[in-house]
């Protein structure tokens, strides 16, 4: 009777190769445990806290609240929070270009166009104004755009546009 170690086995073992699978697996789980982690983080446009962004001017007269990672096609918001007495607010033409705007709320009372400015008039009150743009974005990859006041820096703002 031949011992066992005499024997052929059907398949031929390659320990070297079976371990160079098993850390290929291993990497995989972790690639995949990362993509998750970030998708939930807001990378991808899902609505995480990498997603959401705010940018105060250097004199806090203006506040924007926009969504840093958008998707082409899909609805993104942009909300403009002006101080008491700031009524009037210039939107970049990067932004009229590259955004297609669905709907602006409450409408100004008067909108001009300058230089590639378009300047929003909004009613005067006693409290804060706020200004919610609807927006679709049309553009690809990172966009810059800016958001205007009369005699005041602008404030630059960027966006990633996935497809």
């Amino acid at each position: 009777m031949a011992s066992p170690l005499e024997k052929r086995l059907p398949i031929r073992e390659e320990p070297g190769l079976q371990r160079w699978i098993w850390r290929c697996e291993r990497l995989g789980w972790v690639l995949l445990a990362l993509f998750v982690a970030l998708a939930l983080a807001g990378l991808f446009a899902s609505g995480g806290p990498w997603a959401k962004a705010t940018r105060i001017s250097d004199d806090g007269q203006l506040k924007v609240d926009y969504e840093r990672f958008q998707r082409r096609g899909a609805a993104a918001t942009l909300t403009l929070e002006l101080a008491p007495g700031v009524n009037r607010v210039g939107l970049d033409e990067r932004l009229v270009a590259d955004w297609t705007v669905e709907a602006l709320y409450p409408q100004p009372l008067r909108m001009t166009s300058s230089d590639g400015v378009l300047w929003l008039e909004l009613a005067g009150g006693t409290g804060s104004n706020r200004v919610h743009l609807a927006l679709r974005p049309d553009a690809l990859g990172t966009v810059d755009w800016r958001i205007l006041r009369p005699g005041q820096p602008p404030l630059e703002l960027s966006a990633f546009v996935y497809p």
